[in-house]
């Protein structure tokens, strides 16, 4: 949940999400969120970012999601740890 909130308070709009993560190599993906990017953190393990945009009524909100073989790789704590890095990696890459 950290990172899920720490990336919807990170960015204001889904187009500054896209931008952030295409520059960092992710592709955007098909979704009913108004920004979805996937990257591929290791081959075949895929971490997916999806962003919804807040207004008057509900702020903004995200979701990150893994292909389902990282538990074949990584623990609960690493998939975190994966998610810091990459929103890392936004932050810095795409300043607001």
């Amino acid at each position: 949940r950290r990172c899920t909130l720490r990336l919807a308070k990170q960015f204001d709009e889904a187009d500054q999400l896209t931008e952030a993560c295409t520059a960092l190599g992710a592709q955007e993906i098909d979704s009913k969120a108004d920004a979805a990017c996937q990257f591929e953190f290791l081959p075949n393990v895929f971490v997916q970012f999806l962003f919804w945009e807040g207004d008057d009524e509900f702020p903004a909100q995200s979701q990150i999601l893994f292909s389902n073989n990282v538990t074949a790789f990584f623990s609960s704590e690493d998939m975190v740890v994966i998610s810091e890095i990459i929103i890392r990696a936004l932050s810095i890459g795409y300043v607001i």
